[in-house]
Parts: structure tokens; sequence; C-alpha cells
């Protein structure tokens, strides 16, 4: 009963299926029309030459080059018009460095693929013709421009030619297909010979995106090139921070840092970053010297001295390690040390000009002008260009002035003009000691007039100017001027001091006790301040 009845449902499902009942007949898929595209040609292979084709992949497969080449070669006499055997063929010939035979063959192959022109490419390529290997790997891109390969001998033979632009647009590509950290690091170095600043700080920045561990120090530090080139310092001191990051023990990136803050006063960092050189290097002795300073230019003497005592005592004679120790000395008005210190450099060293001019100012303080002077005299007629000369000239034609030698002082001062011209200090100073001393008024107007041609934003040349004036009694336009250098140099009590007399020689006493008692509050000591106040 049950068995009849399955039947019965699966003759009814039969039924259901074929049409029965409904008399509606399908199509069977034979018997329908079908538009089907043609297929290609297909090129009859002779049996022989198909068995030497297969012949040659194994023998190819195995290494066995030789063999493989023979078995191509005589399938190829067999169907001499096979792309496919052709291509097996000239592989096998430029794998045995055969690359004329290669290219002869390669080249005739009709509608030529991609790897159709890259061995051709690589054939030239091996043959030293580049001019026709380049040709072919451009054919070869313009089927499939994904090939980076090809992008690396493009841009090392453009490298090689000095075709920045070329070698920048074969690495563009390799960056596109190879997007890592070296991709974008060797683009940016194309890019920075090229002088293309901003395009190579770009590809800088996508290197480090890319990769910002220690490996890729060198686009940070690439780029801490750039910015100091540019002039932007503190994003050249960030980069080469972020590289001390990730390498604190590379002693090429830690005196590049030291520099950077030497240069940037950052002396806290400076010194700090100095003893870790020390520790790194403890032999190199110009840490030590570059450590002596930075504590000098800090202020902490002891410190400086330490250092420099015992880099002379160690016998290093540097001429850095006595200068320093002879600033150290004066600045903690340890005249005797500072004396010897100079005194070394002027005999050691007798041309250098630091030696003499420092030597001279430390008698300058401890001993008289006529000490100082004997030792500018010394020091000329040592140096051995004009502009050292003409520099211990002025500080001797100052001494004289301050001992009152006008003559001697205006006679060495105007030695200086002849030799330079265009000296705006000398030009300054020479016009304001003549017209302090109301001696050649007209000629000092012209002197100062021509000092501020030079450096028309000078607050001390402007202060002589305003003198001048008040010295020829145009003092209202004296008090102009000088309002104006008050302006410029706030806190100079020699400037306050003028501004006042200006105004007491236009009759306002009040505006003058004014500005001599700001003068008077920043040098109490001036007998010539207190002297108005207090008359």
């Amino acid at each position: 009963m049950k068995t009849v009845f399955k039947i019965c449902i699966v003759v009814g499902l039969v039924t259901i299926v074929s049409g029965c009942g409904g008399g509606i007949r399908i199509q069977s898929i034979a018997e329908r029309e079908i538009d089907r595209p043609k297929l290609p040609l297909r090129v009859k292979l002779d049996p022989h030459a198909f068995n030497f084709f297969i012949n040659g992949t194994i023998f190819e497969a195995m290494g066995e080059i030789y063999m493989a080449k023979e078995q191509y070669r005589q399938a190829l006499e067999l169907v001499p018009t096979s792309n496919m055997v052709k291509y097996s063929y000239a592989s096998m010939l430029a794998r045995l460095k055969e690359f004329r035979k290669s290219l002869n063959v390669a080249e005739s192959v009709s509608g030529k693929g991609v790897d159709d022109w890259l061995l051709i490419g690589n054939n030239y390529r091996s043959l030293a013709i580049f001019d026709s290997s380049l040709m072919a790997y451009h054919e070869a891109l313009k089927i499939d421009s994904n090939i980076a390969s090809v992008y690396y001998f493009m841009g090392a033979y453009y490298q090689q030619k000095n075709d920045l632009d070329s070698a920048i647009w074969a690495y563009r590509h390799i960056a596109r297909l190879i997007p890592n950290y070296n991709s974008f690091q060797q683009l940016a170095n194309f890019q920075l010979k090229a002088g293309k600043i901003e395009e190579a700080k770009a590809s800088f920045y996508q290197s480090l995106a890319a990769d910002s561990t220690a490996k890729n120090v060198r686009s940070y530090l690439a780029l801490s090139a750039i910015y100091e080139e540019t002039g932007d310092s503190d994003k050249a001191i960030e980069m080469t921070e972020a590289a001390e990051r990730l390498e604190p023990n590379d002693l090429m990136i830690q005196k590049r840092l030291l520099r950077f803050y030497e240069e940037n006063g950052q002396l806290d960092k400076g010194i700090e970053t100095s003893l870790k050189i020390k520790q790194l290097d403890p032999e190199d002795k110009s840490v030590d010297r570059r450590l002596g300073i930075l504590y000098y230019r800090a202020d902490s003497l002891r410190l400086a001295d330490s250092l420099f005592s015992a880099l002379i005592d160690s016998g290093d004679t540097n001429l850095v390690n006595y200068y320093y120790a002879g600033q150290v000395s004066f600045a903690k008005k340890d005249y005797i040390a500072a004396k010897k210190h100079f005194g070394w450099l002027t005999s050691e060293a007798d041309t250098v000009l630091d030696g003499w001019m420092n030597l001279a100012r430390v008698y300058y303080v401890q001993d008289s002008v006529d000490m100082a002077i004997i030792t500018y005299e010394t020091g000329l007629k040592h140096m051995r260009n004009m502009m050292d000369s003409m520099t211990i000239v002025f500080s001797m034609a100052a001494a004289n002035e301050s001992r009152d030698s006008v003559s001697r002082a205006i006679e060495q001062f105007e030695l200086v003009l002849k030799n330079q011209p265009e000296n705006g200090q000398a030009l300054n100073y020479l016009g304001y000691m003549l017209a302090d001393r109301g001696m050649r008024l007209d000629y000092a107007h012209r002197l100062i007039l021509k000092a501020l041609e030079i450096e028309p934003e000078n607050g001390a040349f402007i202060d002589s100017y305003g003198w001048v004036l008040y010295r020829m009694g145009n003092y209202r336009k004296a008090l102009q001027i000088l309002l104006r250098a008050s302006q410029f140099m706030e806190n100079d009590p020699v400037i306050l001091e003028h501004v006042g007399d200006a105004y007491q020689a236009l009759g306002n006493f009040q505006m003058a006790r004014e500005y001599w008692g700001k003068a008077f509050e920043l040098d109490p000591e001036s007998d010539s301040i207190r002297g108005k106040l207090f008359q």
C-alpha cells in the first residue's frame, strides 16, 4: 500500500515536470538557437613538435637549459610560426647568454605581449644597447603599467644619466607599486637632488607614514637637513630629536643635536647632550671643550674652569682651551690667570687676533690704558690681513680717546676709514667723538649721516645724529631724533641724558629732570648726570 502510493507520487511529479495534463512542451537546450562567439582558429600542432615542446618544458624545469633550448629549437623547426615556441626558445637562448640570437627570435614574434617585450628589453639591456632596451620596456608598460622591475631599471638608468626628472617619474611608480618606506625615501632623495624641496619633504613624510621605526631614521635626518637648509631651526631640531629617540646611542645624531643646541642657545639641552656624548665616546676631547664653552655661556664658571684646566693639564694645546680658560678667568676677575692664558695664545699663535685683543682688555681693566695700547701695538705687527689689522687700530683709537689723546684717536679712526670706508662703527665713533667735543661739527655730521646710511635702524647711530644736531644748536630737531633713539634703546642712560639736555635747551626743565632722573636710575655713578640733577 505504501509502495504503490510512493510510485503514484513519483509518476505524478514526472507528469507535472514533463507537461502532461497541460499539453505544453518545453524545448530542450539542444534544440534552442544560441548565439555563440566564434572561437579563434586553432593552429594544428605537429605531434612531433608537441613532443619536442613538452620535452623542452621538462628539461627547463629540471634546470637543463641547454637541453631545453635544443628541444625548443627542434619544435620551432617544425612549427616556425608558433609564438609560444618562439618565446620559449628565445628565453633559453637569453639564459645561455646568446643575446643576439635571442633577440632575432623574440623580435619575430607577432602580436607581442608583455613577456615578449620584457625579453627583448632584457636582451638589449644585456648587450648594453640601452636606448632600444628602454623602447622595449616602454612597450611592455603600455600593456601592463605595474611592472616594478622595469621601473627599477629605468630609475637606475636615468640616475646614471643624471636625468633626474625621469628618475623621479620611475620612482613615483615604484612607490605606487611598492609603497614601503624605502621606496618613498628613494623617491625623496631624487626629488631633493632635483631641487624639488617641497616634493621631497612630502615624500619623506610618506616614508615615515609607512614606517616610523628605527629602520627609517634616515628620513627623520633628511627632513632635519631640509628644515635646516630652509631656515626652520625649530623643525630641524624636532626631526633630529625624533631620530635621537629612535637611536639614542648614535654619535652622529647626538653631535648633530648638540650643534643645534649650541647655535640656538639652548644651553641646558646642550649640556645634557654633551654629557651623553661623553658617555658614548669618553676619549673625544672636543666634546669636553664644547661642554666647557656651554658651561661658560651658562655662567657655570666653576665647571667651565675645571674642564678647561683639566684639558690644559692633560697637555691638550688646542687654542680654544686657552681662549676660554682666559675668558673664564676674566669673568671671575682672576686677571693674573687671564693674562697667563691670553699671553700663551699670543706667544703660541701670534697671528691670531683674539689673543691680542683679550690680553689688551685685561691690561685695560687691571693695569692701565697705556699697557693696553702697547699690547695693541705689539699685536698689530703680527697681523696678516687688513681686517684684523683695522680691528686693532680701531681698538687703539678708542683707547686713545678714553685717555683724551684726541688727535691720535682721530688719526687712527681715519686710518680705519681709509681702508674700510663703509665701516659704520668707525664712522659713528669718530663722528660722535668730534660732536661730543664740539670739534669739526660739519665733518662729524657727514660721518654720522654716512653711518646711518649703512645702518639706518641702529639706535646708537641715531643718538649720535641727534647729539651732533644738538651741538650744532638745532635743538628742536635734535630732540625729535634723540627721542627716536630712546625708542630703539630704552634703557641706555647716555641717550636718556641727551634727551634731558635737549629738553633743557628748549626751556622745558620739568621734562629735562624727568629724563635725567631715568638716566640716573640706570647709572647712579655718573658724575655728569648727578651734577645736572643735584646742581
